[in-house]
């Protein structure tokens, strides 16, 4: 008895001679390489077509997109011998209406490549006279329809890659600068992906356009390609956006639920000032044209990860809890590393979800909801290069984009520890109506205008040190918010993203030295502590975004209560925090040693297991059980746990 779990393997004698003969091809394959089956997805049919796969490297594809060198014509000519075989056997299966033959060979990544819609139109007549007869002549003939490959696109279409200081990879070359001057950077040899630092100096890229903030990488796709379907639907133009890409959020969308509730009316109210409604203020001359606002605020939900969304989000599009973090997808090592580690952090030490931003072009392949259970990833597109703003604000577009009710950031480089959920609940009870800001952990450095090139110091600093009018010691831009805040941090970056200007507060002449320019507030820490101090906010957290992973050394080598290694607090401020301030281990940042990490992660969670692992809140070397226990021996702490 066969094996209902083994590769399929084709009733031979059923076949007719120009079936086999389509077969032929991969009969012949070059030392060093294999074939292996390839299921076709909760289709119920397992295809022939089989795909190259380099030995020794499992994970990984050989791509079937435009490549370079001698083995173009080779690889287009085995999608077309791919195309064939999936069109004569999906006939056979009297699957033959254009639509689904269509949806079979594009999941091939060959559609495009080989065979048009002309070509598979004649395929759907076929269908009334075919019987049960799988060796009918009209069968063979079928399959002669796409023996001729329809040449690939080989037009390159440029799309946006990643912005500056971060990188980018890519299946063809990759060009740096912005506005028409740029520097392109070859494939190598005998390579078939390109890979680059975005930064003046790093990868041999020079300064194309020096003083320009905007200056970014973009990747030449060839769109009809295997590649070119794998990328973020929002780097396409909206012609080119696959037809299977599902849109969560759009203007429409917010639109129609603006009158669903408290809800809808605090949501309508963060967005729609990207969404043409700006009660008549003017924007600067750095503004945003109105449909690069209105693109920015659409997302994409990640086809992989549709049953995730299912479970964590409402039929109104919104998520109860949920960690934050925003990316460009970097399929590098070190990217992988990292991300690999911020999501096992969640699935170890949280119930809650972790929303992934995607900014990027690309995700890496391993991405699935079978393997990350608590991930949903969800794409938007990169804001515009004329818009000559920090990547940094892509987090507060994140923020509106994920539509979380309660939500806590956690940076790309960062990663959760044991007893995180308390997180949320505190969010709630601190970031309410009476108080719709979003509240951010103290900044292990404090802040001043000394050194700084920033002119929106004047406003918070009329009279010079100590800045009266600046509200809060400097804070991380690790928010934490409900959706009382939401308001908020619309407000703020719409501002910044149309350029708007504040005219001097009502205690302060009117000049323009004392007017606050948003679109001069660079990135996104700068616009959090401004806008905060601008609205008179007071809360801020203690240091629960732990800055370096060796701090957990504190938690794994103490004595029950007692600290013995890395105890130092965070350092006091004169003004704001005068006492020395707690750290709580909650989150951690520059987690860019991806093996160090996750040893700290199983330790962690070897320690919690087994019921060994000291409380979170460390202070003057004493590690407390809660907030409670703190406060009572040091009720003079500013700071919130």
């Amino acid at each position: 008895m066969a094996n209902p779990c083994g590769p399929y393997r084709l009733p031979l004698v059923l076949l007719p001679l120009s079936f086999v003969l389509a077969l032929s091809p991969w009969l012949l394959f070059r030392p060093g390489q294999r074939i292996v089956d390839e299921p076709f997805p909760a289709s119920g049919i397992v295809p022939v077509a089989r795909r190259w796969q380099d030995a020794g490297n499992d994970d990984e594809w050989a791509g079937w997109g435009v490549t370079q060198g001698d083995e173009y014509e080779e690889r287009r000519q085995r999608a077309a011998v791919q195309a064939r075989v999936t069109a004569a056997w999906s006939l056979a299966q009297k699957r033959t209406n254009a639509k689904r033959l269509a949806e079979v060979v594009r999941w091939q990544g060959t559609a495009p490549d080989v065979a048009s819609e002309d070509d598979l139109a004649p395929m759907s007549a076929l269908a009334a006279s075919l019987g049960d007869d799988r060796s009918s002549p009209q069968l063979a003939e079928a399959t002669k329809l796409t023996t001729t490959p329809r040449p690939i696109d080989t037009k390159t279409t440029w799309v946006f890659c990643a912005p500056q200081w971060q990188e980018c990879t890519c299946d063809g070359e990759i060009r740096w600068g912005n506005n028409k001057k740029w520097q392109v950077v070859k494939l190598k040899p005998n390579k078939t992906t390109s890979q680059v630092t975005c930064a003046v100096g790093q990868s041999g890229l020079k300064d194309m356009r020096p003083g320009d903030n905007g200056k970014h990488c973009e990747c030449g796709v060839h769109i009809g390609s295997g590649y070119g379907k794998s990328l973020n639907p929002m780097v396409f133009q909206d012609a080119d956006v696959p037809e299977e890409a599902k849109v969560v959020g759009s203007c429409e969308m917010y639109q129609d639920q603006m009158h669903q509730g408290e809800l809808g009316k605090k949501w309508w109210d963060a967005i729609k000032g990207f969404c043409g409604m700006n009660d008549g203020i003017h924007g600067g001359e750095k503004c945003l044209k109105p449909e690069d606002l209105r693109r920015s605020v659409k997302a994409y939900l990640d086809i992989r990860f549709t049953q995730n969304y299912a479970r964590y989000y409402d039929s109104s599009g919104w998520a109860e809890y949920g960690f934050l973090s925003h990316c460009y997808a970097s399929t590098s090592s070190l990217e992988r590393g990292m991300a690999r580690n911020l999501i096992v952090s969640v699935q170890k030490f949280s119930k809650h979800p972790l929303i992934l931003m995607n900014f990027g072009m690309v995700t890496p392949q391993e991405w699935n909801e079978e393997a990350h259970p608590q991930m949903v990833l969800l794409h938007s597109s990169p804001l515009p290069a004329h818009a000559a703003r920090s990547a940094s604000l892509d987090k507060l577009r994140a923020i509106l984009l994920a539509r979380l009710k309660v939500g806590i950031v956690v940076d790309f480089d960062g990663w959760v520890g044991p007893r995180v959920d308390i997180m949320f609940q505190r969010t709630q009870e601190e970031v309410t109506k009476e108080y719709p800001l979003p509240v951010l952990p103290v900044h292990f450095l404090d802040k001043k205008p000394e050194g700084s090139s920033s002119t929106w110091w004047n406003r918070f600093c009329p009279t010079g040190i100590p800045c009266t009018l600046q509200t809060t010691r400097w804070g991380h831009a690790h928010a934490t918010w409900t959706v009382w805040a939401l308001p908020f941090i619309g407000r703020w970056l719409r501002r910044n993203l149309r350029d708007e200007t504040l005219h001097a507060r009502s205690d302060m002449k009117d000049t323009p030295e004392n007017r606050l320019r948003l679109g001069d507030v660079s990135g996104d820490e700068d616009l959090l502590n401004v806008a905060i101090w601008e609205e008179g906010g007071t809360k801020q957290w203690c240091k629960f975004d732990i800055p370096d992973p060796g701090e957990y050394e504190a938690m794994l080598t103490a004595n029950g209560k007692k600290c013995k290694q890395n105890c130092a607090d965070i350092a006091a401020d004169p003004r704001f925090q005068p006492e020395a301030i707690p750290k709580v281990y909650y989150t951690t940042s520059h987690a860019v040693d991806p093996e160090a990490s996750a040893k700290y992660l199983d330790r962690l969670e070897d320690l919690l297991n087994k019921g060994k692992l000291p409380p979170s809140i460390l202070y003057k070397g004493k590690f407390y059980e809660d907030a409670d226990e703190l406060r009572a021996a040091h009720p003079q702490l500013r700071c919130l746990v």
